[in-house]
């Protein structure tokens, strides 16, 4: 019989496109009302859409401002200042020298707000957002919005074009009215403004013709001022060529900067960079290709062995990538799921080789559909592979990930299927 083989599908494969491989672009325009300090969730249809850091109206040191206490402040907005109405609204909703109070920090915002104060609004439209201190009314929120994005409030004008581009409880999906709101913020240096504008320029949005270009100037502009999403950009950006000179340690540089910051499509296509970087490619297929005729511990004496005898840099690339998918699989993405599994399968970059871990890392990304973590699976519970005789056969659980695996068309869980069980998979 015809034993069964492993691939090495590490997500970087050399016979791939970096556009294929590297480079994931999900739409992620956040709307953030963290206004005041009270903090307004988005709604469910945008939870999972939270990338940015998160937005607040007050950037002095002091909660105070100028006044020095809570009571002086209190008495300036009593007195009728706008400015103060709106810091007073702001120490009720984070409860900054006093008790926190929604309601309260309701009303003297909307106090501000009848004054024509651009803040106050903001943080109405936030409260009617929330239902914080009143009752939840999106439309009620989209008109104090309108009213402080006309004033030339930033952040007013960056939520509200969020809340025409998603579409949010009633408010019309309105790409076209969402482009011009976050231009006007993002020339008012709004750093989530200017990641979004460059994400509207690099896909094309309705009205808006694709601008390689004009994307890479905003993100640039975004990425300088820290935002991590921007700096993921930047590194596709320079690593594709778009819009800029093809620079690959530019890319390096920008994605290590997002990975940092816990970016997880950043550390992943870190890590694939590194992972396509022809040395280190060579030193994983031919360890790959090594082990399987071997017993556990002539393997690790051998991949030990090889290890050492390459170059010092080679093996801090090596480092590194794994760092990153780890770091990556951590936060949950599949393909570095199942890329660790084989680092442990092969105990690169500083890892013992340790089946138990490999089969765990498979396990979550095939639970995710991975179908080349499920075929693994399958592999390790068939009996078929010597390199995994520690692990006991179990005929059920080597079928049930071959057939998952099969089922999304995965060739060679098809052949393992008809070849172990004599039965046809499914297509």
């Amino acid at each position: 019989m015809k034993n069964m083989t492993f691939n090495l599908s590490l997500a970087a494969a050399k016979d791939r496109t970096p556009q294929d491989i590297l480079w994931r672009f999900p739409v992620r325009l956040s709307l953030y009302l963290l206004v005041s300090g009270l903090f307004l969730q988005m709604p469910a249809a945008l939870a999972q859409q939270q990338e940015t850091p998160e937005k607040t109206v007050v950037t002095q040191e002091s909660p105070f401002g100028t006044y020095g206490s809570f009571e002086k402040l209190l008495q300036a907005a009593e007195e009728g200042n706008a400015d103060a109405q709106t810091q007073v609204s702001i120490c009720y909703g984070k409860g900054n020298g006093v008790a926190q109070d929604y309601g309260k920090a309701f009303t003297w915002a909307m106090k501000s707000a009848e004054q024509g104060n651009a803040k106050g609004a903001s943080i109405v439209a936030g409260c009617y957002l929330q239902g914080k201190g009143t009752r939840k009314d999106m439309p009620l929120a989209v008109e104090w919005l309108q009213k402080a994005a006309k004033q030339g409030d930033a952040e007013a004008q960056y939520n509200l074009g969020s809340i025409y581009y998603y579409g949010v409880e009633g408010v019309p999906k309105d790409e076209k009215k969402a482009f011009p709101l976050f231009e006007q913020s993002a020339n008012q240096d709004d750093p989530d403004a200017q990641y979004n504008l460059g994400l509207m320029y690099y896909l094309g949005a309705e009205g808006v013709p694709q601008d390689d270009k004009k994307a890479f100037f905003w993100f640039e502009k975004s990425a300088n001022q820290g935002d991590r999403n921007a700096q993921y950009y930047m590194g596709a950006c320079y690593s594709l060529g778009k819009g800029v000179k093809k620079d690959i340690s530019q890319s390096f540089y920008w994605l290590e900067k997002s990975a940092e910051q816990g970016h997880p499509d950043a550390q992943y296509n870190l890590a694939c960079l590194y992972l396509n970087e022809k040395d280190v490619q060579e030193f994983v297929l031919k360890t790959f290709t090594l082990i399987f005729e071997k017993t556990k511990d002539q393997a690790q004496k051998l991949v030990q062995k090889e290890y050492s005898q390459i170059d010092p840099e080679v093996q801090s690339k090596i480092e590194k990538m794994v760092y990153w998918f780890n770091k990556a699989a951590e936060q949950g993405d599949a393909n570095s799921q199942n890329n660790m599994g084989i680092f442990y399968l092969l105990g690169l970059g500083g890892l013992r080789m340790d089946i138990t871990k490999a089969l765990e890392w498979w396990k979550k990304a095939a639970t995710q559909g991975h179908a080349e973590a499920q075929y693994h699976l399958g592999g390790c519970y068939s009996g078929e592979i010597p390199y995994f005789k520690d692990i006991p056969r179990d005929i059920q659980e080597s079928r049930k990930w071959l057939q998952k695996a099969a089922d999304q068309g995965h060739e060679k869980a098809k052949e393992a299927l008809e070849r172990l069980f004599h039965t046809k998979a499914s297509s």
